[in-house]
């Protein structure tokens, strides 16, 4: 049995629709302000963790196969390194070896990259590097840990990498790097605008 990404957004969306309209109701009738910009924000925001999900461990295969063969690398850089200069060395596999790694190590970097800006447009806890770059480095973990384990249902070719950790940790980092960038250097008056007529309302 296969499932396919797209059934995580199929299923995904509509009950986050669900879940936040009964919030927002509940939340107007106690009186609490609600903003249509964090709203669109969150489900933005949602809609993208989706898609990571479904990037990262979907297509999933579910089969009664016995033998499971798990990968792992556990040593950082080294493995990327070496399978970088080897595909530059070897004169039939180059060009197309060469692209497999830009688009490996540029995808894993960018994968996390919109995480570095939502967390701290979202949420003020997470305008600090340090926090983001946590949160972004345990939930690759995360992701990796499920890639492995998920070998137990007969998902064969996935594998727990610690570079791809490592690149989607630097990702958002990069992130948050932009964000206080332009927060206080380019625009340091900057305020997410759903926060500003929080307190003009208040």
């Amino acid at each position: 049995m296969v499932i396919h990404g797209q059934a995580l957004l199929i299923l995904g969306i509509p009950i986050w629709i669900l879940i936040r309209s009964i919030i927002v109701y509940f939340n107007k009738r106690k009186g609490y302000r609600i903003s249509l910009k964090r709203e669109s924000l969150l489900f933005v925001f949602y809609v993208y963790v989706l898609c990571v999900i479904s990037i990262t461990l979907f297509p999933l295969y579910i089969t009664d196969r016995h033998n499971v063969i798990l990968s792992a690398n556990l040593i950082p850089v080294v493995g990327t390194i070496n399978g970088v200069v080897n595909s530059i060395n070897d004169p039939y596999m180059r060009n197309y070896m060469i692209k497999f790694w830009v688009r490996n190590i540029g995808g894993n970097t960018v994968l996390l990259l919109p995480m570095g800006i939502f967390l701290p447009l979202i949420w003020s806890k997470f305008r600090r590097a340090g926090k983001v770059t946590l949160f972004a480095f345990l939930f690759s973990l995360t992701i990796e840990v499920l890639q492995l384990l998920s070998c137990y249902l007969g998902n064969m070719g996935r594998a727990f990498d610690i570079d791809d950790i490592l690149l989607n940790t630097l990702g958002a980092f990069i992130g948050i790097t932009l964000y206080t960038l332009y927060a206080n250097k380019i625009h340091p008056k900057h305020k997410p605008e759903y926060e500003r007529e929080e307190a003009t309302q208040s």
